[in-house]
């Protein structure tokens, strides 16, 4: 990075009160992956660590082992994650993925505790009053929902209670507003299914032979609440999908299907050429959660509207699409989410990622140390505007290119007789670097010039001291970012000086 970006000494100064004006999010980690791991009171712990904005679901999974887990899951951990869910202390998005980690790492015990969770949210949610009216229980019922279909099928729902709330759910169709009477019948449908019946028809092993619908294959699946049914239903459903693999491959795809989930392509598959093409719910971007204070940032996957992920790694499966040589379609990374799907896959131990920062897992994701350096993120492209990496499978290299956005950050209000000094440097993409000392400590963050959320305020003390503000700016475009300073920088009683200065 240009020698210009390094920090000037601390600039310290008395009586200072400093409070967030802002309502931006900064990254500012209360518990670690590690502390959650070795804590003592598992759920406490759980739900502080999963408030977080850069929060990892992986924890979730006691079977973890490329990180800090929980350590131990009781039912009464799940009730306590279940009402913080419920009181909004944790978003439906990690709220689910770190159940789903729940449900998949489960013994009988654990599961039957889920189990009843589900159903309390089910219950709760779709027989709410207020289901129609606040669109935030309607998400909330959505992400239990996905959650419903999603779980892993090691046990079904208790039958006298699902199907109670069904019946429930289904009295309430004709008086519900029409914003949720869609979703209610989805609660309605799903519950049925955990009981065995497809409108109102119960499906047994006739039913399931005679039918070519793979949609329907995969929820039963999944679903039904018999295991026999539910194998049948996957066998029947690769059956149909291994007739259209290559003749040579069919046998062999059924075979690695049933014992590892996936069908990945023989090692001397030639490789033709890849490329990466995120759809729009993938990782299309990362965005950086900043603490000013001790100048380090998170990276975390985003959406295209600029959702982030509630999982801080970028997966594979998807975006990363490759042809092989005598296959039609290209074939993305093992592992995928579908139990049944023979669908020809790469390995991922034959990717390679060559980055300075990011990683690959051994199931295909990359992943981004839990802190970075704010100057180690600037160096990542022209100012920090994109992570390029390349990915390389065989002989093919691939260009991952995703752009990076800063979030909003809060700024400071401050109050003494002094001068606070503030240093900005002019960053492409219309970004600015500032500089100052709160607290005794020296702040550095990224600020978009149209931000106008970060103030940095020099207010009037009870003793009626009014303090000043003296910016030094480093800058090309300088008009646009003195007008950007005039919304950044605000004193009460005093003055604001900015001048252009040159290193």
């Amino acid at each position: 990075m240009d020698s210009r970006l390094q920090p000037l000494p601390a600039l310290a100064f008395a009586a200072l009160v400093a409070s967030s004006l802002a309502c931006g999010v900064g990254y500012k980690p209360a518990m670690s992956a590690e502390q959650l791991a070795a804590s003592r009171h598992p759920g406490t712990a759980l739900v502080a660590y999963l408030q977080q904005t850069s929060a990892d679901p992986a924890v979730c999974d006691t079977h973890r082992r490329d990180g800090p887990a929980i350590e131990y899951v009781t039912g009464a951990v799940v009730h306590k994650l279940g009402k913080a869910f419920v009181d909004g202390e944790i978003t439906p998005a990690r709220w689910k993925a770190c159940s789903l980690r729940l449900w998949s790492s489960a013994d009988d015990a654990l599961a039957g505790e889920l189990a009843s969770e589900l159903l309390d949210q089910l219950s709760n949610h779709a027989l709410a009053s207020d289901l129609g009216a606040d669109r935030h229980v309607r998400e909330r019922l959505r992400a239990v929902l996905d959650l419903t279909v999603q779980r892993t099928a090691t046990s079904a729902l208790p039958l006298d209670r699902a199907r109670s709330i069904a019946k429930k759910a289904r009295e309430r169709l004709a008086t519900v507003e029409p914003e949720a009477r869609e979703l209610l019948a989805d609660v309605v449908k799903r519950l049925d299914l955990e009981g065995g019946l497809e409108d109102g028809v119960p499906v047994d092993s006739a039913r399931i032979a005679a039918t070519d619908d793979e949609a329907r294959l995969a929820t039963w699946a999944t679903r039904l609440p018999s295991e026999p049914l539910r194998t049948q239903a996957g066998e029947r459903l690769l059956a149909l999908r291994v007739s259209v693999l290559p003749a040579s491959w069919r046998e062999s795809a059924a075979t690695a299907v049933r014992d590892h989930g996936f069908f990945a392509v023989p090692a001397d598959a030639a490789v033709v050429n890849a490329r990466w093409e995120p759809r729009s719910d993938d990782t299309v971007m990362l965005r950086v959660l900043q603490n000013p204070a001790r100048g380090v940032v998170r990276l975390l996957p985003a959406a295209r509207d600029g959702t982030r992920s509630g999982d801080p790694t970028v997966d594979l499966h998807g975006p990363l699409r490759i042809s092989v040589h005598g296959l039609d379609a290209p074939i993305t990374v093992c592992p995928g989410e579908d139990r049944w799907d023979p669908t020809p896959c790469m390995p991922a131990d034959r990717l390679h990622l060559t980055h300075a920062i990011a990683a690959l897992t051994p199931t295909g994701r990359i992943v981004f140390p839990d802190e970075l350096a704010l100057d180690d993120v600037l160096r990542l492209g022209s100012d920090g505007d994109r992570l390029a990496a390349q990915l390389l499978v065989d002989d093919v290299v691939i260009d991952v290119d995703l752009p990076i956005e800063f979030d909003s950050v809060p700024g400071h209000r401050v109050a003494g007789r002094f001068t606070l000094k503030v240093d900005v440097w002019e960053l492409s993409h219309e970004r600015l670097l500032i500089e100052y000392d709160a607290l005794l400590r020296t702040n550095r963050q990224v600020v978009p010039e149209s931000d106008t959320s970060f103030v940095l305020r020099a207010a009037i003390d009870k003793n009626g001291n009014a303090a000043s503000i003296a910016a030094r700016i480093r800058c090309t475009n300088c008009d646009d970012v003195r007008k950007a300073l005039d919304h950044m920088l605000i004193s009460d009683g005093g003055s604001v000086d900015v001048r252009e200065v040159k290193d």
